[in-house]
């Protein structure tokens, strides 16, 4: 059973690093997992997810639902960037 959103945490997210995913209507490969700062306990560790870019994905950003078979489907935030490497990329926070 895939887990709500409000579950979802990086433990979710790193053994999908290289899986495929879809957003909204585009196919992204989750490139990389980076873990943001020290949390109070009582709140989500801070982490972001980047993927790669397909050459038509948005311009700046889309509400779309993210979907893979073991975190389900969740309508998320992702965010065109350009990554370290000067590759556009997809990025996706969760704080």
């Amino acid at each position: 059973m895939a887990p709500d959103l409000k579950d979802l945490d990086i433990q979710h997210f790193e053994p999908l690093v290289g899986s495929i995913f879809r957003i909204g209507t585009f196919e992204a490969t989750l490139k990389k997992v980076t873990r943001g700062p020290e949390t109070p306990r009582r709140f989500r560790t801070q982490f972001s997810l980047i993927f790669s870019c397909p050459e038509d994905f948005p311009q700046r950003w889309i509400v779309a639902p993210v979907s893979h078979p073991e975190i389900g489907s969740h309508d998320l935030l992702a965010t065109r960037i350009v990554g370290w490497d000067e590759e556009f990329e997809v990025e996706i926070t969760f704080n």
